[in-house]
């Protein structure tokens, strides 16, 4: 269990990724293979980036942005990042322009996040829907999940600064019985209630990998 009490009611899994890299600021956060690992404090660094990107483009809490990564350390600290200001929709990036078009339309997207090596597929939906497209960069190659954005716009967020436990981490869809499934909303607070369930559960500690 972390050494300082969490509340889902209070907190957000960002707060809890703060806390950590106050005080464990050099302890691994994300490691793969042949890369230095991102810190907490390097994960910090990343989320404080993305939020500060988003801000400055305009989209705040509240906004849903959609994000199309090929999967790894960087589209989690994308995840992570998106979450700390704002609601990540991530979107399988096989998609075809059909479905993306109809992922970013029915999920609600505000703009799209788009990951190095991804199609034309995604552009081309989110042009369609008049939607912005920023994309994630690698700030240092070296360090498995140092991301950030280029946005290249500059509007002010209706509502920004950092998520609150009500405001809504991400949106996924069900498989379900039918073609599309059902969008389904998961809010901070039950993100975290979810996690502590987990810990307590598998007994995991900061040893566990």
């Amino acid at each position: 269990m972390p050494p300082f009490p969490i509340d889902p009611e209070k907190d957000t899994i960002c707060d809890v990724i703060r806390r950590w890299a106050e005080i464990q600021p050099d302890a691994p956060a994300f490691s793969t293979e042949h890369k230095t690992p991102l810190t907490y404090a390097g994960l910090m660094r990343v989320m404080e980036g993305i939020l500060d990107s988003l801000n400055g483009a305009g989209l705040g809490r509240g906004d849903r942005i959609g994000v199309v990564h090929s999967g790894g350390a960087a589209m989690a600290s994308t995840l992570i990042g998106v979450m700390s200001g704002s609601t990540a929709v991530p979107i399988n990036p096989v998609s075809t322009l059909e479905e993306f078009v109809l992922h970013l339309r029915d999920r609600g997207a505000n703009a799209l996040l788009i990951g190095p090596g991804i199609g034309n597929h995604a552009r081309v939906a989110a042009q369609e829907l008049g939607l912005d497209v920023f994309e994630v960069v690698e700030t240092d190659a070296d360090v498995c999940g140092d991301i950030g954005l280029e946005t290249g716009i500059t509007r002010q967020p209706s509502l920004g600064g950092p998520a609150g436990p009500d405001d809504v981490a991400y949106v996924v869809q069900t498989s379900g019985t039918t073609s599309m499934g059902k969008i389904v909303p998961i809010g901070h607070d039950h993100l975290l209630a979810r996690m502590q369930d987990a810990e307590r559960f598998y007994r995991m500690d900061s040893t566990n990998r």
